[in-house]
C-alpha cells in the first residue's frame, strides 16, 4: 500500500524502471482487492487506483471502478484521511472528464467540492483558519494531515473549468427558462457571480479568470461566441489555464468547439419567437460550424423537445412554430401570476382581521383557547375588544369598565377600524382585478387567450 501511494499522483513519463506503471498498480491493487479483511485499505487502494486512471485520461475506466465500488456511499463513515482522498480523486475525475469533452459529468464531480466554498480546506492543501472551533490537539492533527506541496491540485484551475462547465451548461438553460419565475439553478455560485457583475456601475476589462468567465457568459448569452471565445482562450488565460494541461491544444479545441454549438442552441432559443424560418447555411456560417453539426445540434433540440421547429429538407431550412408565446405574452403571463399572488397574499393579511374574533382575538391565532374558557370569563375579558359581544352585557360591561361611555366610544372605533380595512380590502381587491383584466386584454390582443 505505501508502494501504490508513492505511485498513484505520478506521470507515467516521470517513472524510471523497467515495468511500466499501469501494470504495477494493477498488480498492486488486485492484490489489496483480495484482502477481505483490511476493508479500510481495499477502500485507499480503489481511491488511488482511480485517481491514477483520471491522472491519465482513461475516463471511462475510472468512471466504471468508481462506480462499482460504490465508495460514494459509504465514504461519510470512513476515516478523515480516506474521506480527503477521496475528494482529491472525485476532484481528478472531473478534470478527467472535461479533458475528454464530458462537460455535465464534470461540472456534477467539481460541484461537490466547489459548492462548500471550502476546496482547499477539503483537499488538505490549507488549515482551517477558525481557530477558536478547535483545541490545540485538534489542530496538530489537521495539520499531519496536510498533503504535500508536490501532491497539491491546482484549485484556481478547478475553479475555472468548473465555472467553464457551469457556463456550457446554464445559459441555454437561462436562454430556454428567460421568464419563468420559478427555473431550477444548475449552479448556485455560478448565479451569484452574475449578479454580483451586473451590480457594478462600471464594468471594466476582466483580470482574473472568474471575471474572464463571466465577461464570456454575458457574451454568449448575446449570441455573440467569436466574443466568448476571446474571453475563454487568450494570452493571459493560456499562461494561468490552459497551459497546466498536458494536452493544451487539443482541450482548447475541444472547449472553443463547445462554445459554437452551445452559443448555437443559445440562439436558437433567445430568438426563436422572431425567426420564422432560418436557414441553415445562414447558420452554420454565423457560428462557423459545418451543416451536420448544424443539424445534428438541431435535431437533437427538437427530439428533447427544447425547440419547436421543423427541419424543411428540401429547402435546408428550420421552420419555427408558434408554439411559445412571444416576449409580450411572456411579461403579461408573469404579471398575472404575481397578481395572483399578491391578491391571495392580501388575503391571508385581511383574513384575520375581518374575522369573527377581530385581528388581535384569540379565536384566529389560539385556536381552541376561546372554548376552554366559560361565557363569564369570555364577556368580562374579551366582550370590549372584540366584535361577539352579548347584548346582555354590553351595557353592564360598560358600566364597570372607564365609565360606560369610554367603551361605547371604544366599541365605534373598533367598528370604524374594521370598516376602513374592509374598504382597503376591496380597494386592493379592485386594483388587482383591474390589472389582471388589462393583462388578459393584452394577452388576446397578442393571440395567446
Amino acid at each position: 500500500m505505501t508502494r501504490i501511494e508513492h505511485l498513484y499522483y505520478k506521470y507515467q513519463d516521470n517513472y524510471e524502471g523497467d515495468e511500466p506503471v499501469g501494470e504495477i498498480m494493477d498488480r498492486l491493487c488486485k492484490k489489496i482487492y483480495a484482502l477481505d479483511e483490511e476493508k479500510r485499505l481495499r477502500q485507499r487502494a480503489m481511491l488511488c487506483h482511480v485517481y491514477w486512471l483520471a491522472l491519465h485520461d482513461e475516463w471511462h475506466r475510472a468512471r466504471d471502478l468508481m462506480l462499482m465500488s460504490h465508495l460514494q456511499a459509504i465514504v461519510d463513515h470512513s476515516d478523515t484521511d480516506t474521506q480527503i482522498l477521496y475528494n482529491r480523486t472525485i476532484c481528478q475525475l472531473g478534470l478527467c472528464a472535461f479533458r475528454h469533452g464530458f462537460i455535465k459529468e464534470a461540472h456534477q464531480g467539481l460541484s461537490e467540492i466547489q459548492n462548500t466554498q471550502r476546496a482547499k480546506e477539503l483537499l488538505a492543501q490549507a488549515v482551517t483558519m477558525r481557530q477558536h472551533e478547535r483545541t490545540a490537539e485538534q489542530e496538530k492533527l489537521e495539520r499531519q494531515r496536510q498533503v504535500p506541496y508536490h501532491m497539491h491540485i491546482n484549485v484556481e484551475l478547478m475553479e475555472c473549468v468548473y465555472l467553464i462547465c457551469s457556463m456550457l451548461l446554464e445559459i441555454p438553460h437561462m436562454a430556454s427558462c428567460e421568464f419563468e419565475m420559478r427555473r431550477r439553478l444548475l449552479s448556485r455560485s455560478f448565479h451569484y457571480q452574475l449578479k454580483q457583475s451586473e451590480k457594478s456601475s462600471l464594468i471594466g476589462p476582466p483580470e482574473n479568470t472568474r471575471e474572464h468567465v463571466v465577461a464570456a457568459s454575458r457574451a454568449m448569452l448575446a449570441g455573440d461566441w467569436k466574443k466568448c471565445r476571446d474571453y475563454i482562450v487568450n494570452d493571459k488565460m493560456n499562461q494561468k489555464v490552459w497551459n497546466l494541461f498536458r494536452n493544451a491544444e487539443s482541450v482548447k479545441e475541444m472547449v472553443v468547439k463547445r462554445i459554437q454549438e452551445e452559443s448555437l442552441r443559445t440562439y436558437l432559443l433567445m430568438y426563436s419567437t422572431v425567426y420564422t424560418t432560418v436557414s441553415l447555411n445562414k447558420l452554420a456560417t454565423l457560428f462557423e460550424l459545418d451543416k451536420k453539426q448544424v443539424h445534428s445540434v438541431i435535431s437533437k433540440m427538437i427530439i428533447q423537445e427544447e425547440l419547436s421547429a421543423t427541419l424543411d429538407e428540401p429547402t435546408d431550412c428550420l421552420m419555427m412554430h408558434r408554439v411559445e408565446p412571444s416576449r409580450l405574452q411572456m411579461i403579461a403571463l408573469n404579471l398575472t401570476d404575481k397578481l395572483q399572488q399578491l391578491a391571495d397574499n392580501n388575503e391571508q393579511i385581511l383574513e384575520p382581521r375581518t374575522g369573527r374574533s377581530g385581528y388581535a382575538g384569540p379565536g384566529q391565532w389560539f385556536p381552541g383557547r376561546s372554548d376552554r374558557q366559560g361565557d363569564k370569563q369570555k364577556g368580562e375579558r374579551g366582550g370590549v375588544f372584540q366584535s361577539d359581544r352579548r347584548a346582555g352585557q354590553s351595557e353592564s360591561h360598560s358600566k364597570r369598565v372607564w365609565g360606560g361611555t369610554g367603551a361605547t366610544a371604544q366599541g365605534g372605533t373598533s367598528q370604524r377600524r374594521r370598516e376602513s380595512q374592509n374598504h382597503d380590502s376591496e380597494c386592493i381587491m379592485f386594483i388587482v382585478d383591474i390589472l389582471y383584466r388589462s393583462s388578459v386584454v393584452v394577452l388576446k390582443s397578442t393571440g395567446s387567450v
